[in-house]
């Protein structure tokens, strides 16, 4: 009866070993899939909607706005300027870039006016 014991407690130790490796591996998987998780949260953001190319459709934007306000103060003595932005409609991905026209006031001031009123 002794040697039967001492058999199943090695027999168990063998057992509970495996297990405690196997629990080990497991919690390295995890590990490894939380890691995998957050990196694939971050390239959604990224490359999602309002990822890069927003970003890249912004600077553009911001660039030809520049430009275009360029070319207009020397065509019209720095009195019209047009500002150039991305609007989002609400609950929806889409964005529309936004156009505004402002001529220069006698104080000074700028006032919107539509695009096809201008001369």
């Amino acid at each position: 009866d002794y040697e039967a014991s001492g058999e199943a407690l090695r027999v168990l130790r063998a057992e509970f070993n495996r297990m405690n490796d196997t629990i080990r591996e497991l919690k390295h998987s995890q590990d490894g899939a939380k890691r995998d998780a957050k990196l694939h949260s971050q390239l959604c953001d990224i490359f999602g909607p309002r990822g890069i190319q927003t970003y890249i459709l912004q600077h553009t934007l911001h660039s030809l706005q520049k430009h275009t306000n360029q070319y207009l103060a020397l065509l019209s003595s720095s009195s019209q300027k047009l500002t150039l932005s991305l609007s989002s409609s609400s609950g929806s991905n889409d964005q529309r870039i936004v156009r505004a026209a402002h001529t220069l006031n006698p104080d000074g001031s700028f006032t919107s006016r539509p695009l096809s009123s201008l001369p």
